[in-house]
């Protein structure tokens, strides 16, 4: 026998033995292999991502209907949460399982609109292009419900004929990040999106590798992952900190001002 034959013997043995206290894909090697190929195929990028990113890029690059994939994203973040909270010794759980819960369980109100610590720059002529509230938008409530909940499908609609059709970022090149913050602030406020309601919506306007990162900082609508970020502004300023800093956009302006001087152009 070949190799492939002999390995594929081997898994169909190791399946009729005792291995109870070994993990099944470890033990079968061959299907182990074709696992990580057929993952990989679909986005894992198992050698790269950390093992608690395996699951949103997946759950982004199986499902190519934004609805679901949104679903399947929350449904992500919820069974990473899940591994990390220790688990209770009672035997009902204290939140109702996912699988009878609505389709959205939502806040009605977010706390208190609060303004995060502004990112400190030394060159005034940065200061309002890193300034999270450059970005905030003209409808400020911070209502979020069951009926913001139910009609933001359409209202993602509108905002994406205002942004552009097939215009998301995959978050390169960094510096982009200014353009893209004032586009997806204009139309939000073209059609009067409130700061809530873009909290939810502007990971949608992005595409992966970035998609990935924004959906492992945002909370789950369900409530079982408190997120890193809170509130729109906040999910602003880590936009801007994670993609820029004041000296690459300076070197970049640097670089810009010596092209434009230069004879010709």
């Amino acid at each position: 026998m070949n190799e492939e034959q002999k390995g594929a013997v081997a898994s169909i043995r190791l399946l009729e033995a005792e291995i109870a206290t070994t993990p099944i894909l470890i033990a079968l090697p061959y299907l182990h292999r074709d696992l990580r190929n057929w993952l990989n195929a679909r986005g894992a990028n198992l050698e790269q991502h950390s093992s608690h990113r395996i699951k949103l890029t997946l759950a982004t690059a199986l499902y190519p209907e934004a609805e679901e994939r949104t679903i399947a994203t929350e449904l992500a973040t919820e069974v990473e949460a899940a591994g990390r909270r220790p688990r209770s010794s009672s035997t009902e759980s204290d939140e109702e399982p996912l699988a009878r819960q609505g389709p959205e369980i939502v806040r009605e109100t977010f706390p208190t609109r609060e303004v995060p610590a502004k990112i400190v720059v030394n060159n005034p002529m940065f200061r309002d292009v890193f300034d999270c509230e450059s970005y905030s938008l003209v409808n400020k409530s911070l209502t979020y419900g069951s009926r913001e909940a139910h009609t933001l499908g359409r209202r993602k609609k509108d905002v994406a004929q205002s942004f552009g059709v097939r215009s998301e970022w995959d978050g390169t090149p960094p510096l982009k990040v200014f353009q893209f913050l004032r586009k997806f602030a204009k139309a939000c406020d073209d059609n009067d999106v409130s700061e809530a309601e873009a909290f939810f919506m502007l990971q949608d306007f992005t595409k992966e590798p970035l998609r990935s990162e924004v959906m492992s900082v945002m909370p789950s609508r369900h409530g079982g992952n408190p997120g890193e970020v809170n509130s729109y502004l906040e999910l602003i300023n880590w936009m801007l900190r994670y993609h820029a800093d004041e000296a690459s956009l300076a070197a970049q302006v640097e670089e810009f001002n010596r092209a434009t001087q230069t004879p010709g152009y």
